[in-house]
């Protein structure tokens, strides 16, 4: 199989199917190379896990549109029986000659798609093609709920991309959950799609390339977590709040801060029937904050990571995140997905049944980690000259479940009200704290500058007697750019210290 990220997969049993993405590492920052159509997957993959055999076929039988919707990356897709249902995506477009967003949903057939796939033969019989400028959206997620499709979050972006916000692209926020059914009538040719009305929030949707995770509660009901994204409408930072989805109603959960794994990556979930906790683990990705020798590190630049968090959900309700003493063996995960193994046991919303998978034994398969983006070291998006120190994967990662296993620490600042953020701004000249408190409190804030023998000295400081419940945001700011390199911050609360080492540059 090649190399690949960023793409849409589906199944039937132990063939699994292999649409869209790129070939190449992280994108580069130069518009004319970034997201270059030459790296684009034009190929549909199917693996056999059973027989440890893939075939490919290319799409020169589709109509243009189609086939170039088909090579894009980052299209928002779910699987329904059969049905692999993909919507928007960005590539190339040779009508205009540029990257775009597309406008269309793509119902695939998986059966006749794998078919045609193995007589090298693929043809539009196997795809049913519906454009509408709502389903113009990429780095979304979509998800099947109650036989409603939950098109949530994502943007549209025209054009080419830079990092400095140069008019070379127009980007859109859809900030929205788009709800749609597709009926089927044996009086009808083609389905028929209804369109509910917008859910519009900025603060619960207004976010990209994040893990949205089906999950499970204990009456048997199904709903959805969004977890974190890019980027907050003030600041260029990912977002930290984590939303609850149950039908119709939307909840922001308060009182809980994700530290780890911010942008999309590989996921797992499954819930435990035994004791009502369900559990949803992130596969390294990048994230704007790591543990690295046991200290806790920011890094404003959201760089690649090699940590594996672990959110829970408990009976009452409470939410808790862990991460893994062991890291991954090299930055992965970013833009892959996590592929259950056809032995394990599924709810029908995808949640793996971990009492049912397990059984008696000690340990099981749950699956695969596959492809996605590896990195030669954790920030190199500015030290890239065109993206070649990160490329796309073509492995296949196993990921069991033991028993035995306790290798988690609990990450005590993700639960509780003070949902603590430290970060500088472009210009590197300002700190910025802020932090919510739940009572009056003595707080003091400290930035300390740390040089080449160690040796700490502190250059901003501020004594905060008594001050009073609720959100608080504090500057430190310098006549002159602060200097490339590793700070700590301390925050201490009546007497009680939190340190945060943080990376400028």
């Amino acid at each position: 199989m090649p190399a690949l990220q960023s793409y849409a997969w589906g199944n039937i049993n132990d063939e699994y199917v292999f649409i869209g993405g790129r070939r190449d590492g992280l994108h580069p920052k130069q518009p004319w190379v970034s997201f270059h159509q030459d790296f684009r997957n034009d190929s549909i993959y199917v693996v056999n896990t059973s027989t440890n055999t893939v075939t490919a076929a290319g799409l020169q039988y589709l109509p243009v549109e189609l086939k170039e919707q088909l090579c894009s990356s980052n299209m928002q897709f779910t699987q329904a029986g059969d049905d692999l249902t993909i919507v928007g995506g960005y590539g190339y477009s040779a009508a205009i000659d540029d990257k775009k967003t597309f406008d269309a949903l793509i119902v695939i057939n998986l059966r006749k798609l794998i078919a045609q796939v193995k007589s090298n033969s693929v043809e539009p019989g196997a795809f049913f093609y519906y454009q509408n400028d709502q389903f113009a959206v990429c780095g979304g997620q979509l998800e099947k709920l109650n036989d409603w499709y939950y098109l949530i979050g994502g943007h549209r972006f025209d054009g080419s991309y830079n990092p400095k916000g140069n008019p070379t692209f127009v980007q859109t926020y859809t900030a929205a959950i788009r709800k749609f059914r597709i009926f089927n009538s044996p009086k009808k040719q083609k389905p028929e799609i209804v369109f509910a009305p917008d859910v519009k929030d900025e603060r619960m949707f207004r976010r990209r390339d994040y893990n949205l995770a089906p999950t499970r509660y204990k009456n048997g009901k199904d709903g959805l977590m969004i977890f974190s994204g890019v980027f907050q409408p003030t600041t260029d930072m990912p977002f930290r709040s984590v939303v609850e989805l149950n039908g119709d109603q939307y909840l922001l959960r308060n009182n809980f801060y994700q530290y780890f794994n911010h942008y999309h990556s590989a996921h797992l979930d499954f819930y435990d029937s035994a004791t009502d906790i369900m559990h949803h683990y992130f596969i390294g990705g990048l994230s704007e904050y790591y543990i690295e020798k046991n200290q806790l590190k920011q890094d404003s630049n959201v760089p690649f990571t090699k940590l594996v968090s672990h959110i829970t959900r408990n009976e009452l309700g409470e939410l808790r995140e862990y991460y893994l003493k062991e890291e991954l063996p090299l930055f992965m995960g970013a833009g892959s997905h996590f592929i259950p193994s056809v032995n394990v046991k599924q709810f029908a919303n995808g949640v793996i049944d971990l009492s049912a998978t397990l059984g008696t034994a000690d340990s099981v398969l749950l699956g695969f980690v596959v492809g996605g983006i590896t990195a030669d070291e954790r920030n190199v998006f500015w030290s890239s000259v065109e993206g070649e120190k990160s490329k796309a994967l073509n492995q296949w990662i196993e990921i069991y479940y033991s028993k035995s296993d306790k290798s988690e620490i609990l990450h005590s600042l993700s639960s509780g009200v003070t949902g603590l953020e430290c970060y500088t701004n472009n210009d590197m000249n300002e700190f910025n704290v802020e932090f919510t408190l739940d009572k009056k409190a003595d707080i003091v804030l400290q930035l300390l500058s740390i040089n080449e023998k160690g040796e700490k000295n502190i250059i901003g400081l501020s004594e905060l007697p008594a001050l009073e419940p609720g959100f608080q945001e504090f500057l430190f700011e310098f006549e002159n750019k602060l200097p490339a390199g590793e700070y700590e911050f301390i925050y201490t609360r009546d007497g009680i210290d939190t340190r945060i080492a943080v990376f400028i540059g």
